[in-house]
C-alpha cells in the first residue's frame, strides 16, 4: 500500500514538475513571513567567552558578546533565470532517482517506510529554510552551522513532512503546508534574532549592559 502511495505521488509530482512548485512555494513563503511582521536582518550570533581569574570568586563566570552577520548590506547576486531552472532541475532529478532508489524499502512493513522517510526526509533537510537563509543573506558556511546546531528539530520536521507527502493525491497540498510550516517555524526563529541585532546596536550606543 506505500509503495503504491508513494509511485502515485511520484507521478504527480512529475506532472506537476518541481520548478512550478519551488516558484509557488517561495511566495508563499514570503506572505507568512510579511504577514506575521517579521522584521529581517543579517544572522546574529552570541559569542561565549569564560574568564579564567584566579582571583575572580566564580571561575566560571562569562563574557558575551553578540556579533553580526558581515554579510548585511553587500548586495545580493542574483542567478539568471536559465541557470536558476538548471540548478532547480538538477535537484528535481536527484530527489526522484533516490525516492526511486529507495522505494523498495516499502516492501518492508512499518520498518521499511519508516527508513524510506528518514532517508528521503534528510535529502530535503538543507532545503528546508533555504529562502530564509536566502532572505538573511547567509553564506553557506553560516547556513551549515546553523541546521547543525539545530539537527535534530530539522530531521524530525523533514521526517514528517516527507510522510506527508506520501499521502496519494493530497501530498501535493501537503507540499505546500510543509511550506507554511517551514516560514512559521523561521517566523519564531527570527525573532530572537531581531532581539539579539538589537541588544547590539544598544551595546555599540551606549556599551555593554
Amino acid at each position: 500500500m506505500i509503495l503504491t502511495m508513494g509511485e502515485t505521488t511520484l507521478l504527480v509530482t512529475l506532472v506537476m514538475g518541481e520548478v512550478f512548485k519551488r516558484e509557488k512555494s517561495k511566495g508563499l513563503f514570503k506572505s507568512v513571513m510579511t504577514y506575521n511582521n517579521v522584521l529581517l536582518g543579517p544572522l546574529a550570533t552570541v559569542q561565549h567567552h569564560h574568564n579564567m581569574d584566579k582571583n575572580s570568586d566564580n571561575n566560571n563566570s562569562s563574557d558575551d558578546t553578540i556579533k553580526v552577520s558581515s554579510t548585511a548590506g553587500k548586495p545580493v547576486v542574483k542567478k539568471r533565470r536559465r541557470d536558476a531552472v538548471k540548478d532547480a532541475s538538477l535537484l528535481f532529478g536527484q530527489r526522484i532517482a533516490l525516492w526511486l532508489v529507495t522505494l523498495p524499502l516499502n516492501f518492508v512493513p512499518v520498518v521499511g517506510s519508516l527508513a524510506f522517510c528518514y532517508i528521503n526526509g534528510k535529502a530535503i533537510v538543507p532545503d528546508i529554510h533555504r529562502r530564509y537563509f536566502d532572505m538573511k543573506r547567509m553564506t553557506e558556511e553560516e547556513r551549515k552551522v546553523w541546521v547543525q546546531k539545530r539537527q535534530a528539530d530539522y530531521t524530525a520536521f523533514a521526517f514528517v513532512s516527507q510522510a506527508l507527502e506520501l499521502v496519494p493525491f493530497l501530498g501535493v497540498l501537503f507540499g505546500f503546508t510543509n511550506t507554511i510550516g517551514a516560514a512559521l517555524w523561521a517566523v519564531d526563529l527570527e525573532r530572537p534574532q531581531d532581539a539579539l541585532r538589537n541588544r547590539k546596536l544598544l551595546e555599540d550606543a551606549y556599551g555593554p549592559q
